[in-house]
């Protein structure tokens, strides 16, 4: 950059560079106007791509809670009087500069609005949860989360990928938060927070639950995310050389604990690098302070962990907060920008007054030159439209592009033409009180509604009424705290007046468009 700055005819040039700041002598006012359109119009040429870069991390806050009261076995304090731990941890977010951070063990949304302002944060947490180690998500304005509306962000069965997986790998509500994240400039991406079970109950005796995990969400997130741009961030409570680490690195759910550095072909792994250098993030405190940086290396760390696999012994400090993302958003990772926080305001103190026992992981992510609405290289739908839905408006019938035309009509309780024509999980705008679900009559009755119901994948049920002829569709726009169609991926179940299950469909998170109807067409 280029300025000229001046005072009664006396001028100077000040040129900007990354690095540096210059400064000229004294500049001959006779050419100042000419050289302020040469540097105009430079400055217009150089004008950069808006910058689409992102901080993504992930921090494992200890017990973070405002109440005095137990958690499982061990008692958990109100972080507002153990001395100086919040100031330590409002200043290691702000020194973290992080746009989207997934966080562990958090109590509930009142401890995070200690840590997070809600006027420059969204926070997404499930505000019904009585376990004090929640995960939830913290996003930067101006960055948006996806699939909520205003300024209701209490995460619910269909924010959690993992809803209705045993509690044997997914502890209490630790069910894997899925929360969709949209930059200012278009670009999407999925951030899901995780944490596994701990190693407390003994390593080798709890490496099963944490593997088993590891396959799940192989499983589902080729189930419901597909090809989608994604973050899988949290504490794994295992290193990337640990048997579930691989399973998730590689998509084999058969993969054994390996000391390896091959690439990685389901998700990329971008803290397995630290790692190989025998990088932690946990277990580190104020002895391990070294001048104006903590030190993150523990010699031999590596190896140890390994050569201990198959034994419960502490294997000391380790990697257990790490980064791994889906091939679309590796694209955009920025080489070599991952790192562990290593500020000493993340370990000084003793147990009860340190900011944490984990130290934040981070990576950057730069959309500068992707096409924006990543999220719409998606998977092919289930099944591929072979004709458009009408406009959509509320409670509107409409004649049914496929059915033959009306004949006399009678009114019938269980026609067998009934069906679900389509779905519209990602209105534009708000998505509460505006997602529709299209009925569509292929028979040449009438079918009433009365006794029918849609069901949801988290069991969420809507009461049908009115009636649709034959030949025709009717729109249904969902009242808000009736079943949702999640944006992650969802199912809906027609249910007959009898309570059969007459269809069922079903959609992944790269068939939704922002407005755009998915159509189910008749087999």
């Amino acid at each position: 950059m280029a300025v000229l700055l001046g005072d009664n005819f006396e001028y100077f040039l000040v040129i900007s560079t990354k690095k540096m700041i210059y400064y000229s002598d004294k500049v001959n006012p006779k050419w100042v106007h000419g050289t302020l359109v040469v540097l105009v119009l430079l400055g217009l040429c150089a004008l950069p791509v808006r910058a689409e870069r992102m901080r993504v991390a992930t921090y494992n806050i200890k017990f973070f809670s405002i109440r005095h009261s137990p958690c499982g076995r061990l008692p958990v304090e109100d972080v507002r009087t153990q001395g100086t731990r919040l100031e330590k941890l409002r200043e290691v977010i702000r020194l973290l500069d992080a746009q989207v951070i997934g966080l562990e063990e958090i109590d509930d949304r009142q401890a995070l609005e200690q840590l997070f302002d809600p006027k420059h944060w969204t926070l997404v947490i499930d505000d019904d949860s009585k376990d004090c180690q929640d995960v939830a998500l913290a996003v930067r304005h101006p960055l948006k989360v996806r699939g909520f509306t205003p300024p209701n962000f209490d995460a619910d069965e269909g924010n959690f990928l993992a809803a209705g997986e045993p509690d044997e790998f997914f502890p209490r509500r630790r069910d894997l938060l899925a929360v969709e994240v949209e930059t200012a400039g278009g670009h999407r991406m999925w951030v899901l927070v995780h944490h596994a079970k701990s190693r407390a109950e003994g390593r080798v005796d709890s490496d099963g639950r944490r593997a088993g995990a590891a396959q799940r969400i192989v499983a589902l997130l080729r189930d419901r995310l597909g090809d989608q741009p994604l973050a899988l961030v949290g504490d794994f409570n295992d290193s990337p050389d640990d048997r579930a680490l691989n399973i998730l690195e590689s998509g084999d759910t058969h993969a054994e604990a390996l000391m390896e550095d091959e690439p990685d072909t389901f998700l990329a792994n971008l803290t397995e690098p630290l790692f190989a250098a025998d990088r932690v993030s946990f277990g580190r405190n104020s002895a391990n302070i070294d001048g104006n940086r903590v030190v993150t290396v523990a010699p031999g760390t590596r190896q140890r962990n390994f050569e201990l696999r198959h034994t419960n012994m502490n294997t000391g400090d380790l990697l257990f907060d790490q980064i791994l993302v889906s091939p679309e958003l590796a694209a955009a990772y920025v080489k070599g920008s991952a790192g562990i926080f290593d500020q000493p305001v993340a370990v000084r103190g003793n147990d009860r007054d340190r900011a944490s026992d984990h130290l934040p992981v981070y990576a950057d992510f730069d959309f500068a030159g992707q096409p924006a609405a990543v999220s719409a290289s998606m998977v092919p739908a289930i099944p591929v439209p072979t004709f458009p839905v009408r406009p959509v408006v509320p409670q509107v019938t409409v004649p049914s592009p496929v059915a033959p035309k009306a004949l006399a009509q009678a009114v019938v309780q269980g026609a067998e033409g009934l069906r679900i024509a389509a779905l519209l999980p990602d209105p534009e705008g708000a998505d509460e009180g505006h997602e529709q679900v299209t009925l569509e009559n292929t028979s040449a009755a009438v079918v009433a509604l009365k006794g029918w119901k849609l069901r949801d994948r988290s069991g969420k049920e809507y009461l049908l009424s009115d009636s649709v002829k034959g030949g025709h569709q009717l729109v249904l726009t969902l009242p808000a705290g009736t079943l949702s169609l999640n944006n992650a991926g969802d199912e809906v179940v027609l249910i007959s007046p009898q309570g059969q299950e007459r269809q069922r469909v079903g959609y992944k998170a790269g068939q939704v468009k922002s407005g755009k109807p998915i159509v189910f067409t008749i087999p």
